[in-house]
């Protein structure tokens, strides 16, 4: 009985650390039946290639042939929503911005250089 109940326990816990992907924004399929979602790729991409983290995100964007896609860093996380539209993302950051949120991690990145940029959220 102890070792149903264990086995039903990691099966929840399993699902639960699987990416959530958001609806009608491009990702890899792969991916979101991993827990470790991106990771493997990513690293995979930087070892392989002598790659960054930036140069597998514009792989993920053509590969994915799309102008906004998710990719999944964290486990039991959200995914990281990727923009290159030059215009949508201008107009998201200039004239809409109480109706999206910041992501604190890209703000921690230039913390150090512009703690008062308007990159951190309020």
């Amino acid at each position: 009985m102890f070792i149903l109940v264990a086995s039903l326990l990691l099966a929840l816990l399993y699902r639960a650390a699987l990416p959530k992907p958001l609806a009608g924004i491009p990702y890899h399929a792969a991916s979101a039946r991993n827990v470790f979602g991106d990771v493997p790729a990513m690293l995979s991409h930087i070892a392989g290639e002598d790659g960054t983290f930036i140069s597998y995100l514009v792989k993920s964007l053509e590969q994915l042939n799309a102008p906004l896609v998710q990719v999944f860093i964290k486990p039991f996380g959200r995914p990281l929503l990727i923009l290159s539209d030059f215009d949508e993302a201008y107009d998201l950051m200039v004239r809409r911005t109480r109706e999206f949120d910041r992501s604190t991690s890209s703000g921690d990145l230039v913390r150090g250089l512009g703690p008062d940029h308007h990159i951190h959220p309020a």
